[in-house]
């Protein structure tokens, strides 16, 4: 028997494999179970991975049943709350069309909390792993309702609610129907992980439909607003521009005996001029469209042009006006037309909130590698609680009920925009009521000119018109009190006028009597200037008809599009004559003016 096993086990040995037998058997059920865990944390690991995979609203909402379904059942569907009182519904069938055609049926359906169908929606989670009729019988609420829950054959269902900061938000509801599966403990566990992670996706996915939809209604409301306020800009232009030349024609006659009336009306027109240019600038600014023709300039030379600006205002103040610049030696960067703007408009506002025969002060200097300006008056000063607002839009101190102090609330603020847009900054300093305010502006210094330089800049500007060599021009407008003044106007500058108030009236005359030079309003009714630019030019040789465009629209777009259609020059209204009698000529600036 040496060598020899026994070809049976003895009892000896049946413990030993009755113990290997358990422990192969936890090993199996050990290997079983992280198997089902690893399952598990797979299956989470994609749910948050389909869930994040989209912000938009609509696809996430067909994630979480496209995870659900045929993952956790054959069919279902997801119930959000829309409102206090509204639920929107959301189905979904895997491979059975008649089954999705008969949820679709219920998508406006409103029920009592209690019932199946929107159980999910009272907060607690719900499992029926066996459905049988006599349970549908009991959870109907009525015929209609049965007939529906046999058509759909389910036999079990799972509910869970959608939960966000301690509110419900929505719920998912998930049956088996004819597949003949049922539904257990495990699986209610799994439903209620993704009803964790939906709910948090759907969340995000709501807020950012709404911050989107916001934004949607806040660029709508900007284009509206921009339309309202281009529209506004030509109306109010329109009935300045024959009020500015009715004067100009008044003082050309020179009648002294109408000359306070004159100053009056040039003066209130002028100012409601500015409040039309700060309203447009203001929006033109924020929303950045405005282009800056940057060049090296003196300081001083901006604020002798700011000054002449202000002056009217000033004058009629009486208020005393000193200057420190330094002729040389403090250039700065910028546009000199915006930054002339900047310091004429701090100008105004020191003149507006200074008394009668108060003083103003401006003193220039070049600090480091800075060029600083202060305005300094001894006005009616500003209140310490309205210092850290007084360069917001529309905000004034001090209104009364008489508004003797006009304006809109907009010139600091624009101030303060277009300094910064030339890379400086701007402060304001004040003691309190009726000790005046102190504006300090801060703005990069430049190289120093060459001696000389800016002069030759300032003298290849604008030249004067040329006298008229009784040039035709034809006027279109149809505001008759515009086109019948500046045909006056005209016509006292030597011109030979013909005047139309329409398109085809302009036709009409430019084919009797071929102008040189038509200035045309773009606004005209029937055809509009731009459409009438084009026919007035068809048929004739390049450069034989000058086209001015006059009109209330400044903005930069409409400027491209008289561009495009052909117009030599674009002014906006209200004019100087001066301006229009330089565009007429050959030689005039062009397109560029303004």
């Amino acid at each position: 028997m040496t060598g020899e096993y026994p070809k049976t086990p003895t009892s000896d040995h049946a413990p030993c494999m009755a113990v290997l037998r358990l422990h192969s058997q936890e090993i199996r059920a050990e290997i079983a179970e992280r198997r089902r865990i690893e399952a598990r944390l797979g299956g989470l690991l994609r749910m948050s991975e389909v869930l994040a995979s989209s912000i938009d609203y609509e696809t996430t909402v067909a994630n979480v049943l496209g995870l659900a379904i045929p993952a956790l059942g054959d069919f279902g569907f997801l119930d959000v709350l829309d409102g206090a009182d509204r639920i929107r519904r959301v189905v979904r069938a895997h491979e059975d069309p008649h089954t999705e055609a008969l949820l679709a049926g219920t998508e406006q359906f409103r029920s009592a909390p209690g019932h199946f169908t929107l159980c999910a929606l009272s907060g607690k989670p719900v499992l029926h792993a066996a459905v049988d009729d006599a349970w549908m019988q009991r959870a109907a609420t009525g015929p209609e309702d049965l007939a529906l829950m046999r058509g759909l054959a389910f036999g079990s269902m799972i509910a869970v609610p959608l939960e966000c900061r301690d509110r419900v938000r929505g719920g998912l509801t998930i049956f088996y129907g004819r597949s003949g599966r049922r539904h257990g403990r495990a699986d209610l566990e799994l439903a209620r992980e993704l009803a964790y992670r939906a709910t948090a996706a759907l969340e995000n996915a709501r807020l950012y439909r709404e911050r989107t939809g916001a934004l949607e209604r806040q660029a709508e409301a900007d284009r509206r607003k921009d339309e309202f306020l281009a529209m506004l800009g030509h109306e109010l232009r329109n009935p300045l521009a024959p009020i500015l030349t009715a004067l100009q024609i008044m003082e050309l006659h020179g009648d002294p005996r109408s000359q306070r009336e004159r100053e009056i009306i040039r003066r209130q027109a002028e100012h409601l001029t500015r409040l039309v240019d700060d309203l447009l600038d203001i929006s033109r600014i924020v929303r950045g469209h405005i282009v800056l023709r940057s060049e090296t300039v003196e300081i001083s030379s901006v604020l002798a042009q700011a000054i002449e600006v202000a002056s009217p205002l000033l004058e009629h103040f009486a208020h005393k006006l000193s200057l420190a610049a330094p002729p040389a030696g403090a250039a700065v960067r910028g546009d000199p037309f915006r930054l002339a703007q900047v310091f004429a408009n701090l100008l105004t506002n020191s003149a507006k909130y200074t008394s009668r025969g108060g003083r103003i002060t401006v003193d220039a200097r070049r600090e480091g590698g800075s060029v600083v300006v202060e305005v300094s008056d001894n006005g009616s000063g500003i209140a310490r609680e309205m210092l850290p607002v007084i360069f917001e839009p529309f905000v004034q101190g001090g209104r009364t009920l008489d508004r003797s102090q006009g304006g809109l609330g907009l010139g600091l603020a624009l101030i303060k925009i277009l300094t910064e847009l030339h890379g400086g900054t701007v402060s304001g300093q004040s003691e309190g009521p009726g000790r005046g305010s102190t504006f300090t502006v801060r703005l990069p210094a430049a190289p120093a000119l060459a001696p000389g330089e800016d002069d030759r800049a300032q003298a290849a500007g604008p030249r004067n018109a040329a006298p008229a060599l009784r040039r035709r021009v034809l006027v279109v407008d149809d505001n008759r009190d515009a086109a019948d003044m500046l045909a006056v106007a005209l016509q006292g500058a030597g011109y030979e006028v013909e005047v139309a108030y329409d398109g085809p009236g302009a036709l009409a005359r430019a084919a009797a009597a071929p102008p040189e030079c038509a200035v045309v309003d773009i606004g005209l009714p029937v055809m509009d200037g731009w459409e009438l630019a084009g026919r007035l030019r068809a048929g004739r040789p390049p450069g034989a008809l000058r086209l001015v465009a006059v009109t209330g629209y400044g903005q930069e777009s409409d400027r491209e599009k008289s561009r495009r259609a052909g117009f030599d020059a674009h002014l906006v209204k209200p004019l100087e004559l001066d301006a229009i009698l330089h565009e007429i000529e050959p030689g005039g600036a062009g397109a560029a003016a303004s």
